[in-house]
């Protein structure tokens, strides 16, 4: 081979280790993140929290049906987004969303769906109003002729639980926590001492260890239980599963 070919390698060698290639991003991991707020309330969540965990730092931009709703960046590692969520539960369906990532000329682009299942469930009557609604006819016959008509409503019955009052509250200003006790002789200093010093060595030990916290656990599904009222004014409850759904690549 020729020594201009060599020379031609090296310089490309040298020009690729100057100039590193850079790799498109990647998301490695992509979920929905529980909360005790999602559960059970009284209204919707007004929004959901998506978790991910990214192989580099990129730049993103998030899209639905063809509107930009966020842009931003990621860094390494763990990041969280939210989503708006006050129209995904008017009823049940399905929403797609891009997620476009960018590390300098390369992008790479992520659909997920936020799917919706929703199921409500009416409140059974309770049989206090049961009672109120319904209506007794007193009809009186002599033979075949009907001599005599009247409508009656019952009657609300009280209640045949009777309330016992509480005993009345006696304060014994003597019987405070906060009192001290007198019939105590003490403590020896010696006790006093190695207290101390235990709780000094735990506090050194605890500052010592490297207490690394849990990691956000990530589903692909959760629940969401809330209350609605018909146009009569009758409440009932709806439980609303979450879904995402994401095939990464």
């Amino acid at each position: 081979m020729s020594r201009q070919f060599f020379c031609g390698l090296f310089l490309l060698n040298l020009c690729l280790s100057v100039f590193p290639q850079t790799t498109p991003p990647v998301i490695q991991e992509l979920g929905l993140i529980d909360s005790d707020s999602y559960r059970v309330g009284v209204a919707p969540p007004s929004r959901l929290i998506v978790g991910l965990e990214v192989n580099q730092e990129a730049y993103y931009k998030l899209t639905h049906n063809e509107k930009i709703l966020k842009g931003g960046r990621f860094l390494k590692g763990y990041n969280s987004f939210s989503l708006e969520a006050d129209d995904l539960f008017v009823g049940s369906g399905i929403h797609t969303y891009t997620l476009e990532l960018k590390v300098n000329d390369h992008i790479s682009r992520q659909a997920f769906e936020i799917a919706i299942a929703m199921d409500d469930q009416v409140l059974p009557a309770s049989e206090e109003t049961t009672a109120k609604n319904k209506e007794y006819s007193v009809l009186m016959y002599i033979g075949d002729q009907l001599v005599a008509s009247s409508k009656k409503l019952p009657i609300s019955r009280p209640s045949q639980k009777v309330e016992v009052p509480p005993p009345p509250y006696q304060i014994n200003p003597y019987a405070s926590a906060a009192e001290p006790d007198y019939t105590d002789t003490g403590v020896p200093l010696t006790s006093i001492a190695a207290a101390l010093y235990q709780t000094i060595k735990s506090l050194t030990e605890k500052k010592d260890k490297d207490v690394r916290p849990a990691p956000i656990q990530k589903k692909s599904m959760i629940t969401s239980t809330f209350m609605r009222s018909d146009p009569d004014g009758q409440e009932y409850k709806i439980t609303a599963t979450i879904t995402l759904r994401a095939q990464l690549r």
